[in-house]
């Protein structure tokens, strides 16, 4: 008797070990997490890298940017009254984008055009600039090498459709992948080849008004949340696509769409006389009219009219952060993210390693 009583005392201590090991172990991981480290209030249209310095660019002046502050301001009377949308460089000289042309930037600044130009993209060495009128393609000398409008390319075929309007000349954002040549516009996306033989025109569905003041729906040819197209960015071999109705991710090789419009159908302005609906989606985007989309660090995101969002994979969804702002633009060096909002300034953010506790059960 008293060695069966020793027996069951063995077993159940080695049973009480046993479940010892398969309790939790808990890990330190380090985690990056968004950090704001400063704010600027100061009305800015861009920051972007010109000459070695992160330098904000508002109403005929050009501002350094160091240590969370402005360290030096510089007036330019041949960009006052002109709004910076996008700049571009090339070895050691500066294309400006603005509202009211294109200022060329070497020894001192020069303005080379008089026509919006909305945005630039190399491809292939050879500067790719978006403008009301088309596409005007330059070589590194800044010399005019090609111009793709209603009068050839492309966008004389589309044109000739009684249901696109003059929108499909607004270019706002050209990116490429080695393979096609994607092309932004108010009214849709453009896929080409880069001799642009041939190419593939999407649109969303569409409202236009009869004379009677009546809305005509348009049967868009696309689940594209929005025709008008505001930024183009490929990301691990997806193409995503900024639009005034939310965000939708494209691959070209599957032909797979996924759009992301927020739960809100009130909050994307329309840039036209036509007008646009937006149907409330399920997204947590914060807002549908989509300024940019970009990858910081790990990080895709996103900025809206109504607050920054980053892509949470484990939601598959766009999440809110920075609420309540219209992020019009971003500039990211290193660690260090710079955004842009209409009325609340700069915002200044960098990625801090924090420590938290992974818990595995082994």
């Amino acid at each position: 008797m008293k060695n069966i009583y020793l027996l069951l005392i063995l077993t159940f201590s080695l049973i009480f070990l046993g479940c010892g090991e398969k309790k939790d172990k808990v890990e330190i991981l380090k985690e990056k997490i968004f950090h704001k480290t400063g704010q600027i209030n100061i009305q800015c249209d861009k920051i972007a890298e010109f000459e070695d310095n992160v330098c904000g660019f508002s109403n005929g002046k050009i501002f350094i940017i160091k240590d969370n502050k402005i360290s030096k301001e510089e007036n330019y009377p041949i960009i006052e009254r002109k709004q910076v949308l996008d700049i571009i460089k090339i070895s050691d000289k500066y294309l400006i984008a603005t509202n009211r042309g294109i200022i060329y930037k070497n020894n001192s600044l020069n303005q080379i055009s008089s026509y919006k130009t909305n945005c630039f993209t190399i491809i292939n060495g050879k500067i790719y600039a978006g403008t009301e009128n088309g596409i005007v393609i330059f070589d590194n000398n800044f010399r005019e090498l090609n111009r793709l409008d209603e009068k050839n390319s492309f966008f004389k075929e589309y044109f000739e459709n009684k249901d696109i309007s003059e929108r499909l000349l607004r270019v706002n954002a050209i990116t490429d992948d080695g393979e096609n040549i994607y092309i932004g516009t108010d009214e849709g996306l453009i896929i080409t080849d880069y001799e642009f033989n041939k190419a593939i025109f999407y649109y969303a569905d569409y409202f236009v008004p009869s004379f009677s003041n009546d809305l005509i729906r348009h049967k868009g040819n696309s689940p594209l949340a929005g025709s008008v197209i505001n930024s183009l960015k490929i990301i691990n071999n997806n193409l995503y696509i900024g639009t005034n109705s939310g965000i939708t991710i494209y691959n070209h090789s599957k032909k797979s769409w996924q759009s992301f419009i927020s739960k809100d159908n009130n909050n994307a302005p329309d840039r036209s006389n036509w007008k646009v609906e937006v149907n409330a989606g399920s997204s947590d985007l914060p807002g549908n009219f989509i300024r940019f989309i970009d990858v910081f660090d790990k990080y895709i995101i996103a900025g809206t009219n109504k607050g920054l969002s980053c892509f949470s994979e484990e939601k598959n969804d766009f999440i809110p952060f920075l609420y309540n702002q219209n992020v019009v633009s971003m500039f990211k060096k290193e660690n260090i993210l710079y955004l842009v909002t209409e009325f609340d300034g700069i915002h200044i953010f960098s990625l801090m390693e924090v420590e938290v506790e992974n818990s595995n059960r082994k």
